[in-house]
């Protein structure tokens, strides 16, 4: 696969692509950036993948965490996009009634090719700004999450949102994953 390169607002391009063919993703960041794959987490109930995080290779990249989880909800009745946004919103809304979150924004957007929800909020209590985006594909949640200190989420907005353009869903094979 060619790596297409995409300019971002610091001069720096989308010159890496990240690539697993298990989950079937794909999506492109810059080469100054470091990747963390380290991430399996199993729940009873719900198997959570977090396939890869990415972050700024400096200082700054702590608080700046773009990550790309794959979740199946086993016990939800409706697996579908609808199914799923409704239990996403469902459980942002609960976290906003106990004073943990503050919504800024709830819109429809597309990913990969899908229709796909993107989140923004800010989490009161740890001074962040979070942005997940979220869909489905092959019976599976597939989620890019924007994690950054409220002081940083600015900055690398525009590339993250350039990264997101860049995710692709491909046929996973679920290969030795528990997705």
């Amino acid at each position: 696969m060619s790596d297409r390169i995409l300019p971002n607002s610091f001069g720096q391009t989308l010159d890496k692509t990240y690539t697993d063919p298990k989950c079937g993703i794909s999506i492109q960041y810059p080469s100054d950036w470091k990747i963390n794959e380290d991430l399996l987490e199993y729940t009873p109930g719900n198997v959570i993948n977090f396939i890869v995080e990415l972050q700024p290779d400096n200082k700054e990249g702590f608080h700046n965490v773009v990550g790309i989880e794959i979740d199946y909800y086993s016990d939800l009745p409706d697996k579908s996009f609808a199914g799923i946004k409704d239990y996403e919103e469902w459980s942002i809304s609960e976290d906003e009634k106990d004073g943990y979150v503050k919504v800024e924004k709830l819109e429809p957007t597309q990913i990969a090719g899908y229709p796909a929800e993107k989140i923004v909020y800010n989490e009161l209590k740890m001074d962040s700004k979070k942005m997940d985006i979220f869909t489905v594909a092959f019976d599976r949640e597939y989620k890019i999450k924007y994690d950054s200190n409220s002081e940083y989420y600015d900055k690398y907005l525009s590339t993250v949102d350039k990264m997101v353009q860049t995710f692709k869903i491909n046929q996973p094979t679920f290969e030795g994953i528990n997705c």
